[in-house]
């Protein structure tokens, strides 16, 4: 099913967008669909379930059928140009001729310099909100318990601690892998993949009376760190230093040709391996 969290923010006056999503995904609904090599990949390490169209229009998705979400990219491609309100339209046909649970989005834009979020789900489309979710409810609700406790802020500036945390949690089976960010980039003024760095603790740690707490866990202990690099608008890489090689989130690049032919497969953001030369040039294996 998924998580995936979008809000507009508000910073000294300047509002931002920002979307977070997880990477689990289940294989077992959709066997045929992959080549084995892409199979074994998207089984151990996931999709990243946001996919920028453009730099003004981003779409993320939840649900049990991410061929429906391939469906829109496919269709928008079709048109070359194309608005906001021609994706929001798009989103709302394909949810509504779907069955339940099938095939949630979220819409982010900042076209025409204007920030805004719509959200497709339960036969709706909730217009310009501030926030919104789509997938798991056990996921959202335990969320929004560590978004909401021990602030004296914004509930928005816990919101990627927050994400991570529940993602890590193993609240709700459906949901896990790593959180993968998004948002509008002041510098290019347009949607981009964010830099993320987050460290996980696989096993909780038991500190005794006037011990220190480890930070910085190996992985025998449990423990891993990971950097989320943007790449481009297609692409977006994960490098988790306890790991060789790194894992390289396309939405272009495929590891067969039969997959890169497939338009089932249209616009998701599948993972490969990738290997740093000693040049320093990431190549993929």
């Amino acid at each position: 099913m998924s998580f995936v969290f979008a809000e507009i923010t508000d910073y000294a006056g300047v509002e931002s967008l920002k979307v977070l999503c997880d990477t689990k995904i289940d294989v077992s609904k959709s066997l045929n669909s992959y080549s084995q090599e892409t199979r074994v990949l998207v089984d151990k390490y996931g999709m990243v379930k946001t996919t920028i169209l453009c730099p003004e229009i981003s779409i993320s998705f939840a649900g049990n059928n991410i061929y429906l979400a391939s469906k829109l990219f496919g269709e928008m491609a079709k048109k070359v140009f194309f608005s906001t309100m021609d994706v929001i339209d798009c989103a709302k046909r394909i949810h509504l001729n779907a069955n339940a649970d099938e095939i949630e989005f979220i819409v982010m834009s900042c076209e025409d310099g204007c920030m805004s979020l719509w959200c497709i789900k339960n036969r709706r489309v909730y217009s310009n909100v501030q926030s919104c979710w789509i997938g798991s409810n056990k996921a959202f609700n335990e969320f929004q318990k560590e978004r909401l406790s021990n602030n004296d802020g914004k509930a928005s500036d816990r919101t990627t601690m927050a994400f991570t945390k529940v993602v890590q949690s193993g609240v709700d089976e459906c949901v896990g892998g790593v959180p993968v960010v998004a948002g509008y980039d002041i510098n290019i003024g347009g949607i981009a993949f964010s830099y993320n760095y987050s460290l996980y603790s696989v096993k909780e740690q038991v500190v005794a009376p006037h011990d220190v707490m480890k930070y910085y866990l190996a992985s025998e202990d449990g423990g891993f760190s990971y950097h989320q690099i943007p790449v481009s608008c297609e692409e977006v890489m994960v490098v988790i230093e306890q790991m060789k090689p790194a894992i390289l989130y396309s939405r272009s690049k495929r590891c067969k040709k039969e997959d890169s032919d497939n338009p089932q497969l249209f616009g998701l953001m599948l993972p490969m391996l990738i290997v740093e030369n000693e040049d320093g040039v990431w190549r993929r294996i």
